[in-house]
């Protein structure tokens, strides 16, 4: 990252909020449709990104093919896609809503726990 400066810097973090913000204004569904396909772009055009992708899984996935970490790699890039499509809908999330999204099991300890601290 060297050489960065504080007007590209700048830039980064406003084209980043714009597009937290524009998916924010969509229904989920489509926000996430959108950020999975942000993700596809992004591996797509990543260039030193991807590359740094590849060669860390080299380094983790040495017994993987080139195909497999590839794969690999732009499932990572997809799903980040999604993830910041998630993220831009926190603004609006209940509880409610949350639980229709979120799988959990062992909510027994927490709540064992949390009783165990209330005694």
């Amino acid at each position: 990252m060297a050489g960065r400066g504080k007007a590209q810097t700048v830039l980064e973090y406003a084209a980043a909020r714009a597009l937290i913000d524009g998916l924010g204004l969509l229904p989920r569904r489509a926000a996430v449709a959108v950020g999975c396909r942000v993700g596809r772009l992004a591996y797509a055009f990543g260039g030193r990104l991807r590359q740094t992708g590849v060669r860390n899984l080299e380094l983790a996935f040495p017994d993987k093919d080139a195909a497999e970490r590839e794969r690999i790699l732009r499932g990572s890039f997809v799903s980040l896609g999604r993830l910041l499509a998630e993220f831009s809908q926190f603004n609006r999330a209940t509880p409610e809503s949350l639980r229709e999204l979120v799988e959990y099991d062992g909510i027994e300890y927490l709540q064992a726990a949390r009783a165990r601290a209330r005694a």
